[in-house]
């Protein structure tokens, strides 16, 4: 993967709006859009890792979770368990500590649950879809595939009319981006699962 740096990125997006002999900062609006796209679609993979502790039935969710995929513990491939039926689950059994089998996400709890509580410390590794982290210099170069880098630039563009307030075109833009980016995240089968559970806000 050889990303562009936040700069490169930036200017083709004010020339693609037609603004190249202006001097516009869009650093902000450059982590809106790499956030926007991660937040929507499935398109940046992540995993975490640690150990599990003894009596204790969860693990703290990365602070950049955006959707699941899939844990192992001990390498095993752990089942994955609906946050409802967890619930129930846990009001109406004892939890006897042993090597955990299934996990559910409870985006409320900022908490990954673990059915059974460990017995002791194995480690775990939560592959998770991520939100694109804020950008931290002009070096900086983007997480996402490189095919993404179109629909990074047509929002900028979008962006950048935005903040000049060229409505117009600033719709256009939006258009264009919206289109672009949907295009790259379902061709990879990267449409995020509808939510289907109110109580705890989570993704299925």
């Amino acid at each position: 993967m050889s990303a562009s740096q936040r700069s490169v990125l930036i200017a083709a997006g004010i020339k693609k709006a037609g603004r190249s002999g202006q001097s516009i900062t869009l650093t902000t609006e450059f982590d809106e859009i790499l956030r926007d796209m991660t937040e929507r679609y499935n398109i940046l993979a992540k995993s975490d890792t640690g150990t599990t502790t003894a009596d204790t039935a969860y693990i703290t969710m990365p602070t950049d979770y955006s959707d699941r995929r899939f844990m192992t513990v001990d390498s095993y491939e752990m089942i994955w368990m609906d946050p409802d039926d967890y619930l129930k689950w846990s009001k109406t059994n004892t939890d006897v500590a042993a090597l955990p089998v299934r996990y559910t996400v409870v985006r409320e709890d900022s908490k990954i649950y673990l059915q059974n509580k460990p017995s002791g410390a194995w480690t775990y590794y939560f592959y998770y879809w991520g939100i694109h982290p804020a950008s931290t210099g002009d070096t900086y170069t983007h997480l996402l595939e490189d095919k993404y880098e179109e629909a990074i630039i047509a929002g900028i563009a979008y962006k950048c009319c935005e903040r000049l307030k060229d409505w117009d075109a600033a719709a256009k833009w939006k258009g264009d981006y919206e289109s672009i980016l949907l295009k790259k995240a379902a061709r990879t089968k990267r449409l995020k699962v509808s939510v289907h559970s109110n109580f705890w806000g989570q993704m299925g």
